[in-house]
């Protein structure tokens, strides 16, 4: 009695064919969104207050914004547990998050692009309020790709996910300056604001993905059939997402010591060179 074989490995083409599957495609689109707020409550924050000749010192302090998006894990459960009147009723709990944490953090750009730099005061309140949302749209966006797809396909969404983040920290960053080099930093921060749309549009578009305990029981009655040649191939998927997240963490890591490291500098320098004016 023969004994059905393991599925012989695909080709190439066949591989690919996964980052065009539309639930992938859309991660590209949604980590395009949790990326393009974060360089705007950092450098190019910073590159606006002091090309309008704010202190050092006020620039520096602007860096502990980033302390949202290290804290998030301290709301994250009462996001993950918490229903929005109406619009978890019509979306469905992650895609209304998503699409409220988006819409928060299209609307603080927005009205940040309308102050004025010397306004540090309420530089301060809408920069925060984008750091906020924007942390809550990546616990959000983190919660639907996992659920979106099965323990199989995680690599691929992680891997459009953060596509999708680096080309925003290059929108955010060199694209933003450009705006500003040629128009103003208004207009910077306004197009920004308008191109948050891209995740709204994404998140009205997706499906609400199944839910946790439901894909748990799905996930274990596949893996009480599959091969074990093809368990080894989900655990090597695995461990490249980890390897890949856990990159990605430290990277950030490091982006948010140097940020503080810049809120220190600029205070040591203040400190000099006031020291310097009252030895003058």
């Amino acid at each position: 009695m023969s004994i059905a074989t393991n599925k012989s490995p695909g080709t190439w083409r066949e591989g690919f064919t996964v980052y065009v599957r539309p639930t992938t495609l859309a991660l590209a689109f949604l980590g395009f969104s949790s990326g393009l707020p974060y360089l705007l409550v950092f450098s190019t924050l910073t590159a606006w207050l002091r090309d309008t000749s704010v202190d050092l010192t006020t620039i520096g302090f602007f860096a502990w914004v980033g302390l949202f998006y290290s804290l998030k894990f301290v709301w994250a459960p009462w996001v993950d547990r918490t229903c929005i009147p109406l619009l978890t009723g019509w979306l469905g709990h992650r895609r209304a998050w998503m699409a409220i944490s988006q819409v928060a953090v299209a609307a603080s750009l927005i009205l940040l692009s309308q102050v004025s730099a010397h306004q540090t005061g309420w530089i301060a309140v809408l920069a925060c309020a984008t750091a906020f949302s924007s942390a809550t749209q990546d616990i959000v966006v983190d919660a639907y790709r996992i659920e979106a797809a099965d323990n199989d396909n995680q690599a691929a969404m992680s891997a459009m996910y953060i596509l999708g983040y680096r080309v925003a920290l290059l929108t955010s960053g060199a694209g933003a300056l450009l705006i500003a080099d040629f128009g103003s930093w208004s207009l910077a921060y306004l197009s920004c604001g308008v191109m948050m749309g891209v995740g709204l549009i994404t998140t009205l578009l997706v499906s609400e993905p199944t839910s946790h305990e439901q894909k748990e029981s799905v996930n274990n009655a596949r893996s009480d059939d599959r091969p074990v040649r093809a368990r080894l191939a989900s655990n090597g998927c695995r461990l490249l997402q980890a390897t890949v997240c856990c990159t990605d963490h430290f990277f950030f890591c490091g982006l948010r010591c140097c940020s503080l490291g810049h809120s220190c500098i600029g205070l040591a320098v203040s400190v000099e060179r006031y020291c310097d004016g009252g030895d003058g």
